[in-house]
């Protein structure tokens, strides 16, 4: 018979070790508003509130959408109640006076989703091998670099990591035979995987091998085509249900998913890539631990061992041949990998300890790991206090910057975030075309913010620099140029804001565009100027060894006084 404390010790470390993977995700959550996939999620989860809930933008499903307009409209219900919003129009204006409320609430979602998944990876350690086993994946879980970082993003990278992560542990609670039930729990977290991204489907190739496996000794083909047939049936009712418009608006849909398809083709990610990243998340000593746990399974084979691998490797193919090279990517794999990892420790102390020892041996390779894990992960910390450099450009520019001035952006997503002048608003207002299908939210947003008392005193006619000019995004709705040294001059800028990205990219135009531009202002995230910026810091903060080098969020940015010829 168990003692009450021997059941009592996993309880109390996992209560801690929730409250520090929250600690660790709610640190910082206010830094930057400046993402541009929060910007567009934020904007069309609010627009819900018009009574359209067709999102008219497919580029990813709804329910993570729908998550974000429930929370605000609880907000908005609050504010209602405690009389601080009067009616929708009001709660529109605090929106676009304090946006940094919402960007919050946000990420208050990610951060939700990240800790529940820091308890599912217990959950599924435990079912896999032993709590041990599981208490090791939550404790790696809980500080990873990459999962602590983008859980504070008001992205679906998070979500989908957890529904996935689900359906995993559904499927090897079901092989373990301790619930009937658990397969068709697997098919439902799968279907709202896939509500929350497209690739959350994928979880449906282990399914079918754990329900092949399970039910092997009774197999026909009537018996496979009927669990076939009610498992896609219960898939696609649950992804419809938890977003509709994929199938309300097919047509709309599929070409989204079309485009979307074509831009995952144009972009080669190598073979290595993910896996380098991978490296750079856990660290180099959990990487290797995991390469060895993963050696483990193929050595000790069961099902339960079958399932994790195919997932993961149908999952880093699908990444690299239909993915992108985004570090987020990953993120999925991490709670598995780090299975592999606890599996290899548990196994190892187990092999070379007696029972006397495994506490202090538990102990003391634990601090071990986290040597090597905490410096990094809490220095990121540090970082998410700091004021990031779009705040220091945006905070130079109202101070330096006569309001009125035309300024030309490069990359929305770099740049700091600006205010239009009325008249460039009005403008816009009138330049809108009510065959489009956002007319009437965007004219009132428009509306909202030219509405605003008092307006904001630092307001700008704005033009942004653009590859594709002509395909103005939902959530921008400025006017755009493309790169061409004669289209600059003729628009007769004041001032040129762009990132040190930006002119890499750009090269060409930047050189011809030289004796034209007088720098002003320079707001550099590094300590060592010396030192290159990270050719892979996607978003925010750099991942890999360029991160020691940083001394707050954001990019490279340069302020040029454009030279009138």
């Amino acid at each position: 018979m168990r003692s009450s404390s021997t059941e009592e010790t996993p309880k109390i470390m996992m209560g801690c070790l929730l409250l520090a993977a929250f600690l660790l995700r709610a640190t910082g959550i206010s830094f930057g508003l400046n993402h541009p996939d929060e910007h567009l999620i934020i904007n069309h989860a609010l627009a819900f509130g018009n009574g359209d809930l067709n999102p008219h933008m497919f580029y990813f499903p709804t329910l993570f959408l729908y998550l974000l307009f429930a929370v605000f409209g609880g907000f908005y219900a609050a504010g209602r109640i405690s009389g601080h919003f009067l009616n929708p129009d009001q709660f529109l204006q605090f929106f676009l006076q304090s946006p940094e409320t919402f960007y919050i609430l946000g990420r208050l979602v990610s951060v939700f989703f990240g800790v529940a998944t820091v308890y599912v990876i217990y959950c599924l350690g435990r079912e896999f091998r032993s709590r041990a086993v599981g208490v090791w994946s939550a404790l790696f879980l809980a500080v990873n670099f990459l999962h602590v970082r983008d859980s504070h993003f008001a992205t679906m990278d998070i979500a989908l990591t957890f529904f996935m992560t689900l359906g995993v542990y559904y499927l090897i609670r079901y092989v373990n035979g301790q619930d009937p039930k658990a397969y068709w729990k697997a098919i439902i977290a799968t279907g709202a995987a896939t509500a929350i991204k497209y690739n959350g489907f994928l979880i449906l190739l282990p399914a079918g091998i754990a329900y092949l496996f399970e039910n092997r000794t009774q197999l026909s083909v009537i018996r496979v085509f009927r669990a076939a047939f009610l498992s896609a049936l219960l898939f696609i009712a649950v992804f419809f249900c938890l977003s509709p418009y994929v199938l309300l608006d097919f047509k709309v849909a599929q070409e989204f998913i079309q485009k979307l398809y074509e831009l995952n083709r144009g972009l080669k990610v190598g073979w290595f890539n993910h896996l380098w990243t991978l490296s750079d998340a856990l660290g180099w000593p959990l990487f290797f631990l995991a390469a060895a746990g993963l050696f483990l399974q193929y050595r000790r084979w069961e099902i339960k061992n079958t399932i994790l691998f195919v997932f993961a490797l149908a999952y880093y193919v699908m990444i690299t041949k239909a993915g992108q090279p985004f570090e987020r990517y990953v993120l999925v794999l991490i709670p598995i990998v780090l299975l592999w990892a606890a599996d290899f420790i548990e196994m190892g102390i187990g092999y070379f300890a007696t029972a006397k020892q495994i506490t202090w041996r538990r102990i003391m390779i634990g601090v071990l790991i986290l040597i090597t894990i905490l410096p990094k992960m809490l220095y990121q910390e540090i970082l998410f206090l700091k004021k990031d450099t779009r705040t220091i450009a945006a905070e130079w520019i109202a101070s330096n910057i006569h309001s009125g001035e035309r300024l030309l952006l490069d990359d929305p997503g770099e740049c700091p975030r600006l205010t239009p002048s009325p008249d460039q608003i009005r403008q816009q207002i009138a330049r809108l075309n009510p065959a489009d299908t956002h007319y009437s939210q965007k004219k009132k947003r428009l509306q909202a913010r030219l509405d605003l008392s008092p307006y904001p005193a630092a307001n700008y006619e704005l033009r942004y620099l653009s590859g594709s000019p002509d395909k103005a995004g939902f959530t921008t709705l400025m006017d755009a140029i493309p790169y061409s040294v004669e289209e600059t001059k003729k628009l007769g800028a004041d001032y040129l804001i762009t990132s040190q990205r930006s002119v890499s990219a750009n090269l060409a135009f930047y050189k011809a565009l030289e004796p034209s531009l007088e720098l002003c202002f320079t707001v550099d995230p590094r300590q060592d100027v010396r030192e290159g910026m990270s050719p892979h810091g996607w978003t925010y903060l750099p991942i890999d060894h360029y991160l020691w080098n940083i001394a707050r969020p954001g990019p490279l940015l340069y302020v040029f006084k454009l030279k009138k010829s």
